[in-house]
């Protein structure tokens, strides 16, 4: 079981890969370069938590079973259209892996695989990188918010196409700062 959904998560790191060179593309195609390093960074570090899966299935002495990248499917309706959508998809694909690395956490309790549960909860480990992942991007969103006078920060009051340009601007530079 543990196997199964260690190879499943490895796809789907990948898959996230693939959705953060897209969002990269799609800001890097409008002229945003630090949004597009933003999401280029988020893209490699998906690239490295694959990488640390396979590691951990050959430590383990397996072997990465065939399988498939899920779709990838940022909203529902394709790529996101609008800057606040980049990131609104980012968190929703970031709430989703952790529930993937939640459940394989669950499941190494119920075997009794106390060497996935301590390497899944390690330093740098799968948990405390989708911890951060989450913070990350949620703090992106509320300083977006922010800068729109929301001050809920849930965004219910402000649709993504009144989203002025020097807001997208100001995020824009405070990514690019920080690439």
């Amino acid at each position: 079981n543990i196997l199964a959904m260690l190879t499943a998560q490895y796809y789907h790191e990948i898959g996230n890969s693939i959705l953060y060179a897209l969002l990269q593309s799609w800001a890097d195609m409008r002229g945003l370069d630090g949004t597009a390093a933003f999401f280029a960074s988020q893209s490699k570090g998906e690239r490295d938590h694959a990488d640390m899966v396979l590691g951990y299935i050959h430590d383990r002495n397996e072997q990465l079973a065939l399988g498939t990248v899920p779709p990838v499917e940022p909203l529902p309706d394709g790529m996101p259209n609008t800057y606040l959508g980049l990131f609104t998809a980012a968190l929703a694909r970031e709430i989703e892996t952790t529930d993937k690395i939640k459940a394989i956490r669950f499941q190494a309790v119920n075997e009794g695989d106390a060497m996935t549960f301590a390497w899944l909860d390690q330093p740098g480990g799968l948990v405390l990188e989708q911890v951060e992942e989450i913070n990350t991007i949620q703090t992106i969103l509320d300083r977006i918010n922010t800068r729109m006078g929301n001050v809920s920060l849930d965004g219910a009051d402000v649709t993504p196409a009144e989203m002025p340009g020097e807001v997208i601007h100001d995020i824009d530079c405070w990514l690019k700062a920080r690439a």
